[in-house]
C-alpha cells in the first residue's frame, strides 16, 4: 500500500512539472504575441507584462485611426460613412488618366553618377558574411513574413541554416524577378464603394 501511494504521489509531481513548463511556455507565447502586436522595440527580460504590451497596442491602434479629415471645402469630416465617401472619392480623382501626373518622381536633389568601380562593387553577389552582417542588423521581431517567421528565428538558427541562406539570398541576387515570388504582405487595401460596400 505504502508503495502505492509512493508511486501516485511520484507520477503527480511528475504531472505537476509537465504542467507547470507547458503554463510557463503559454504565457511565453502570450507575452511574445502581445509584445510583437504592440511593436514595442524592448523587452523586459523575465517580466510577463502582457497588460502593458496590450495597453500598448490599443493605444498604437487608436493613434493610427483616422478619426476626421479636411475636405476640399476645408471643412472637418468626422462621420465614418462621410469618411469613407471622401478618402474613395479622394484617390479615384487622384488616380483618373486626366488627373494622373508624374511630378512626384522628379527630384530637387541631384545625385552624382557612379562611377565603373562603384557599379560593379554593387552588383557584385554578396558574401556569407555580408548576408549574415546584415541578417543580424535587422530588429529581432522586424520583417515578419507571410510565414510568420521573425528576424529573430533566422538569426538564432544562423549556424544551422547559413547554407541554405545564403544560397537562397544568392539565387534572388542573381535572378531579381524572384524577389516578387516573396515580397509579400499581410497588409490589404480594402476599397470602399460610395455607399458603404466593399469592392
Amino acid at each position: 500500500m505504502a508503495a502505492r501511494v509512493v508511486n501516485d504521489s511520484t507520477r503527480l509531481e511528475h504531472r505537476e512539472n509537465q504542467l507547470q513548463q507547458h503554463l510557463a511556455r503559454v504565457l511565453e507565447e502570450e507575452e511574445l504575441l502581445w509584445f510583437q502586436k504592440s511593436m514595442q522595440q524592448w523587452i523586459v527580460d523575465g517580466n510577463r507584462n502582457t497588460k502593458f504590451y496590450y495597453l500598448n497596442t490599443i493605444v498604437r491602434r487608436n493613434h493610427n485611426k483616422i478619426t476626421r479629415l479636411k475636405n476640399d471645402a476645408n471643412i472637418w469630416i468626422e462621420d465614418q460613412e462621410d469618411l469613407k465617401v471622401l478618402t474613395c472619392e479622394f484617390y479615384k480623382r487622384i488616380f483618373t488618366k486626366e488627373n494622373f501626373n508624374r511630378r512626384w518622381l522628379s527630384s530637387q536633389y541631384l545625385w552624382s553618377v557612379l562611377n565603373t568601380e562603384e557599379l560593379r562593387m554593387l552588383a557584385k553577389t554578396p558574401s556569407q558574411d555580408e548576408i549574415k552582417r546584415n541578417l543580424f542588423d535587422m530588429g529581432h521581431h522586424k520583417a515578419l513574413g507571410v510565414d510568420g517567421f521573425p528576424a529573430f528565428f533566422f538569426q538564432e538558427n544562423w549556424d544551422r541554416m547559413k547554407d541554405q541562406i545564403s544560397k537562397h539570398i544568392t539565387v534572388l541576387w542573381d535572378n531579381p524577378d524572384l524577389l516578387a515570388t516573396i515580397n509579400s504582405t499581410l497588409l490589404v487595401l480594402v476599397g470602399w464603394s460610395a455607399d458603404g460596400g466593399k469592392r
